[in-house]
């Protein structure tokens, strides 16, 4: 059975270009009304999810402030292209290079309360990313610490943490279910582990450490620490945020959420909107709530109705609620 990963990867590579009407539309809509979009997708082929880069805009901007978007904007002079605008905007705003993204494909433009022709471009953020920088991954740490009061000259202590290979592992009874509840910061913290207390008092895995610095010898103990399976890591889309650099004078943060939640009804509603013809706008509204944390983001309007759309296409699959139709939506 195909992988949801290869389902999402066949289908959108499948996609194509826009349709015949929204490239007219957009061929008929001057230089300054063009917006891109950046669907940015984050695979995870370890655990066959897929998610979907967000931001929450800063309460700063002049319009839209506060609310959750796609990166994305206007397009420049200098812009060769709407992926070119899609891909800078998503540079400036959260610090995603270009360089780390593949261009998958191209979607319907929507169209903006304020009359922009907005493009979707989907890329897929590429492992290069992670290994930007260095950062452990193994299921094991050494752990360096420094003890005090070994010679006459010693008094301070400090602690360092780094990777090493693991020796003898133990047997956690609990521990994944507690490191599971447990949210920690991916700006901070690549993975959370446990390991028993006696580790510290045995001779196995330990070594004795030496370090000269500034004239004087200072001793530490060493252990190698087998997590036994007992690792909580960062999943890869929470690994992805943490290279992400968001600029403050335009993102309040930003996040990540499973692409699937754009076809469920679970935190669906349906907002409708007057006109001044006397019709009605209608638009999604979803609630996600990040597991573990009190963090709660309303996506609503053009972002959710994009994200909605992107997923059919994604998935190949109609969402549990109905969709909006275009003439249902703001028009040019």
């Amino acid at each position: 059975m195909k992988s949801t990963v290869q389902t999402v990867l066949d289908n959108l590579r499948n996609h194509g270009a826009v349709s015949d009407t929204a490239e007219k539309v957009y061929a008929a809509t001057d230089r300054t009304k063009r917006a891109g979009v950046l669907i940015a997708l984050v695979l995870d082929k370890e655990t066959d999810q897929v998610h979907v880069i967000l931001t929450k805009r800063s309460l700063q901007l002049r319009t839209h402030a506060g609310e959750v978007a796609l990166p994305g904007g206007r397009m420049d002079e200098q812009d060769a292209d709407i992926a070119a605008t899609a891909l800078r905007e998503a540079h400036e705003e959260i610090g995603l290079h270009p360089d780390h993204v593949d261009i998958l494909s191209y979607h319907d433009p929507a169209i903006s309360l304020h009359k922009l022709v907005v493009t979707p471009v989907c890329g897929i953020i590429k492992d290069s990313l992670l290994s930007s920088s260095a950062a452990p991954s193994k299921a094991s740490a050494t752990v360096s610490t420094l003890a005090s009061s070994i010679s006459k000259d010693e008094d301070s202590t400090s602690l360092s943490i780094h990777t090493s290979t693991p020796s003898t592992p133990h047997n956690a009874s609990n521990s994944v279910q507690i490191l599971q509840s447990l949210t920690s910061n991916p700006t901070e913290v690549s993975s959370l582990f446990t390991t028993q207390l006696s580790t510290f008092l045995s001779t196995s895995g330990h070594t004795a450490q030496r370090f000269d610095l500034d004239g004087r010898v200072w001793r530490g103990h060493a252990f190698e620490v087998a997590s036994g399976g007992q690792e909580y890591t960062q999943p890869k889309f929470s690994r992805i945020l943490s290279r992400l650099i968001p600029s403050p004078v335009e993102v309040d943060s930003v996040f990540a959420v499973p692409l699937r939640f754009f076809l469920q009804a679970t935190q669906h509603t349906e907002q409708r909107f007057p006109t001044d013809d006397g019709g009605v706008w209608r638009a999604h509204r979803f609630v996600f709530k990040i597991s573990g944390t009190v963090q709660t983001f309303v996506i609503f309007g053009l972002t959710a109705h994009i994200l909605v759309e992107f997923a059919v296409v994604a998935f190949g699959e109609l969402p549990e609620f109905e969709r909006i139709p275009v003439s249902q939506r703001p028009r040019i």
